[in-house]
């Protein structure tokens, strides 16, 4: 004898066709690691180049002088400094940067 589901959102969600599935139950009773990790991210999270003024000088002088694209800064910083993280930065964080500061914020 099959078992059913009775919430008639749970039939046919997947590939159980009507028997009560265990992906559906998952999505709606989330466990304690999951809330944990959502409490630990900390969000919002501050710009790297807001708060390290050092990568900031070196970004702002290869944008500004050698005329440099996100891009080939992120990469450059990459294999300039390939061991301290803090001194990396992704090109769409730079991007970032760029768009709120031409917006004034």
């Amino acid at each position: 004898m099959l078992r059913r589901a009775h919430d008639p959102r749970a039939r046919g969600c997947c590939s159980c066709q009507g028997i009560l599935c265990i992906t559906w139950l998952a999505t709606r009773c989330p466990s304690p690691a999951d809330q944990l990790a959502w409490t630990r991210a900390r969000r919002p999270q501050s710009c790297k180049l807001a708060t390290r003024p050092a990568l900031r000088a070196i970004v702002g002088e290869k944008l500004k002088q050698q005329q440099w694209s996100p891009q080939q800064i992120a990469g450059w910083l990459k294999t300039t400094y390939p061991d301290n993280l803090e001194m990396q930065v992704s090109h769409e964080t730079i991007y970032r940067t760029l768009f709120i500061q031409s917006r004034g914020a």
